[in-house]
C-alpha cells in the first residue's frame, strides 16, 4: 500500500501561506516485479477551499526487484485544471532485517509536466521541476510471531528531497498492530500527518486519516500480480 505518496500535495493549490510546506511524499517501500496497484484519494476541504472535495488517482508498477515507476493525477475541482505527473524509483540496497535498512533513490515528475504549485512555483504556477529524493526504511522492532497490540511491528522512514520536496527532510513511523490493522505518524516540510488503516491480505487497502489542521481523506487501494516484468 502506498498511501503516503500524495496526501498533502494538493493543499498547496488553495493556501498560498502553506505553499512551502505542502508537497508528496516519496516512500522506500516498492511494488514487487509486475506488481501493480491503483489508488484513489477523496480529499475533504482541501487547504479549506470551498469546493467540497478533490479527488487523487494513483497508478504504480514494479518493472522488476530494483525499479518501479507511477502515476499521480489530482483533479482540485472543476474550476482548476488537473495535474499529472510521473515518478520513478530505483531501490539501492533492500532492507535486511536486523542488519541494515532499506535505500530507495529517485525522482518525481521525471518528464516535468505542469505539477502543484511550490514555494519556487507559487500558485497559479505549476512546479515543472524534475526532484529527486533519497529515503531509508528501517524496521527496528519485529515481533517473533504476527505483530498485536502488545507487540506491534514497528518501522521507520527518513528521506530527503530536492526542488518540488522543498530541500528538507521528511518521514513517517509506520506500526502494524494486528496482520491487518495499521497506523501512522508522518512529517513532512513542517505538516503533521495521521493515518489508521487495513489491509484485507487479499488486496483490498482502505485508510482515513488527516494531514495539517481539519483535512481529512480517506485512501482505498488495490494490488495486484501480472506476469509484465523485466
Amino acid at each position: 500500500m502506498r498511501v503516503c505518496t500524495i496526501l498533502v500535495a494538493l493543499l498547496v493549490v488553495f493556501s498560498v501561506a502553506l505553499a512551502k510546506d505542502i508537497v508528496s511524499m516519496p516512500e522506500v517501500d516498492m511494488m514487487g516485479p509486475g506488481g501493480v496497484e491503483a489508488a484513489y484519494i477523496y480529499w475533504r476541504n482541501p487547504g479549506g477551499a470551498p469546493i467540497g472535495h478533490a479527488d487523487v488517482g494513483e497508478l504504480f508498477y514494479g518493472i522488476n526487484k530494483w525499479a518501479e515507476i507511477d502515476a499521480v493525477g489530482v483533479h482540485p475541482s472543476d474550476l482548476l485544471d488537473d495535474v499529472l505527473e510521473f515518478n520513478a524509483y530505483i531501490k539501492v540496497v533492500p532492507e535486511v532485517i536486523g542488519k541494515h535498512p532499506a535505500l530507495t533513490v529517485g525522482a518525481t515528475n521525471i518528464f516535468r509536466e505542469k505539477w502543484l504549485p511550490s514555494s519556487d512555483a507559487p500558485p497559479p504556477s505549476g512546479d515543472e521541476r524534475i526532484s529527486p529524493f533519497a529515503i531509508v526504511g528501517w524496521s527496528f522492532h519485529v515481533p517473533d510471531g504476527p505483530p498485536t497490540w502488545r507487540d506491534p511491528y514497528l518501522r521507520l522512514q527518513v528521506g530527503y528531497g530536492m526542488n518540488y520536496h522543498e530541500d528538507q527532510l521528511f518521514g513517517i513511523l509506520q506500526a502494524a498492530f494486528t496482520p491487518n490493522f495499521f497506523a501512522g505518524i508522518m512529517h513532512y516540510q513542517g505538516v503533521p500527518g495521521y493515518l489508521a488503516g487495513w489491509n484485507s491480505g487479499k488486496g483490498w487497502s482502505a485508510a482515513i486519516g488527516t494531514l495539517g489542521d481539519d483535512h481529512g481523506w480517506i485512501h482505498v487501494s488495490y494490488d495486484w500480480k501480472t506476469d509484465l516484468h523485466f
